[in-house]
């Protein structure tokens, strides 16, 4: 029973590992905070079920999601200071849609047209 209730929690804590993981590569910065609580949650499960081995497994993911959630942090403030820089220096900011299209963003300028 005990093998069972550790392969359970490190497959738990694996999963949600690989949801945050997701959630970085995709932008969905927005589903952090929730899988930060089950993150914390599944951690202190496997805490108490794990052994060395288990702890080296899973420290690969572990790594890999800080320096994911570490390049987030970085651009957005590098987008925080493109877009500050836009109003204090009257620069355009380049911008690319999600088909690759790029655009220019002028300051004062609105981020949508309207129709009368």
């Amino acid at each position: 029973m005990a093998i069972l209730k550790e392969t359970d929690a490190m497959h738990r804590l694996a999963s949600v590992l690989e949801s945050e993981r997701r959630a970085l590569l995709g932008g969905r910065f927005d589903l952090l905070q929730r899988l930060m609580i089950e993150k914390e949650r599944s951690i202190l499960a496997f805490r108490q079920v794990a052994d060395a081995g288990m702890l080296v497994k899973l420290h690969d993911q572990l790594e890999r999601n800080q320096k994911l959630l570490h390049a987030a942090a970085q651009g957005i403030r590098a987008a925080k200071e493109s877009v500050s820089r836009v109003g204090r220096e009257k620069t355009s900011l380049v911008t690319y849609d999600k088909s690759g299209v790029r655009g220019n963003v002028m300051p004062g300028q609105p981020s949508h047209q309207s129709r009368a």
